[in-house]
């Protein structure tokens, strides 16, 4: 729906979904589910959130009935000691990617969040992916930045967390680094030596030239506030304009998902003058900051 509404949304994708919006107007009708147009936002989001709850639902009883959930059920108890609840099964079991994360647990009344890794390697390896080892790398950092319910800058537990999109591009940007930097010494893990790729593949690398080069500039500093989970440096350091840019990423990565859902072509990112004046007054901010200003 905001896609719809906003002038910088190509015509293509409005009409795909103007499209799918008829094709939804339909089924309601066959299903006399009383829906009359014109559909509305929020009509749209508990039907996101229907479908969301049904997926869960199957994905939970299919990961407790087949012997590949029964498998990593076990192996949890074998290796952590203690018994995944059925949603808890589905979450490792039933991704198709590289993720990394962790599993609150109450044991004698205390949390604990034990941490997970999972790569689907024979899966992505029969799709042909080709960044195996930078895919490793990326999610070896999340597991290296995770205390509890922080990942690197990002605060699970915030509701409104600003920095999920900036984490993940400056992690990404490090991964290819830290790969890139392997491979030269020799050092392959999942990567087929002679056909494999470092970047162009994760959906993190369109905001690649929002950042221009300030991420790098002030990787050392990002990945001090990331290691040590503390985003508060960051404001300290670049002004209260972090949280506005770490913002426009994320609404932007938003669109542009959306806009890969409906067309096939290169994904065209919209270069205003937006990140050069965020970026360019938290340089200023940080000149004038004359050193880093920790905030404890």
């Amino acid at each position: 729906m905001k896609l719809l509404g906003r002038e910088t949304t190509p015509l293509s994708v409005k009409e795909s979904i103007i499209r799918d919006q008829r094709h939804l107007m339909k089924i309601a009708r066959e299903l006399d589910l009383g829906l009359t147009e014109p559909i509305k936002s929020d009509f749209i989001d508990q039907l996101i959130e229907f479908r969301k709850q049904i997926k869960t639902e199957y994905e939970e009883e299919l990961g407790s009935m087949v012997s590949y959930g029964i498998n990593i059920y076990q192996d949890f108890a074998y290796i952590f000691g203690f018994k995944l609840q059925k949603h808890q099964v589905s979450f490792v079991a039933f991704k198709d990617y590289g993720c990394a994360g962790s599993i609150a647990i109450s044991l004698e009344s205390k949390l604990h969040y034990p941490r997970f890794l999972r790569l689907p390697i024979i899966r992505m390896i029969n799709n042909e992916v080709k960044s195996l080892d930078v895919i490793l790398m990326h999610e070896l950092i999340h597991i290296a930045e995770s205390d509890e319910h922080q990942v690197g800058i990002r605060n699970h537990k915030e509701e409104e967390d600003v920095n999920n999109i900036a984490n993940e591009v400056r992690t990404q940007k490090l991964a290819i680094k830290l790969t890139k930097e392997l491979h030269e010494e020799g050092i392959f893990v999942f990567d087929n030596p002679k056909d494999y790729a470092i970047g162009g593949k994760s959906a993190y690398e369109w905001l690649f030239p929002l950042s221009y080069d300030f991420i790098d500039e002030h990787e050392k500093f990002i990945s001090t506030c990331a290691i040590t989970n503390n985003a508060k440096r960051l404001e300290s350091k670049f002004g209260v304009n972090w949280n506005a840019y770490a913002r426009y990423l994320s609404l932007l990565f938003d669109d542009l998902l959306e806009y890969r859902k409906r067309v096939t072509n290169k994904i065209n990112v919209p270069l205003d003058n937006t990140h050069k004046d965020l970026i360019a007054s938290m340089q200023l901010h940080s000149q004038n900051q004359g050193g880093i200003n920790f905030v404890q």
